[in-house]
């Protein structure tokens, strides 16, 4: 959340040209392993609720356990 807030920050603050956000990466990292961790946290977060707002059952045990794991 707080790299997407930097990301729109920069096209908000009175940008009037193309703004390209790069980033890079390298596989076997810690970074890696945080991007993949983030993907696995955003899909579960989006499935939390449906298009309307409205809040669903697909959260399972493992969904949990795996948001309370500490690495």
């Amino acid at each position: 959340a707080v790299e997407e807030q930097a990301i729109d920050r920069a096209h908000r603050i009175g940008q009037s040209k193309p703004v390209f956000v790069h980033k890079l990466a390298m596989n076997a990292t810690i970074e890696d392993k945080m991007e993949t961790l983030k993907a696995k946290k955003r899909a579960l977060a989006e499935s939390l609720f449906d298009h309307d707002g409205a809040p669903t059952l697909a959260m399972t045990q493992a969904d949990l356990d795996m948001l309370f794991e500490a690495g």
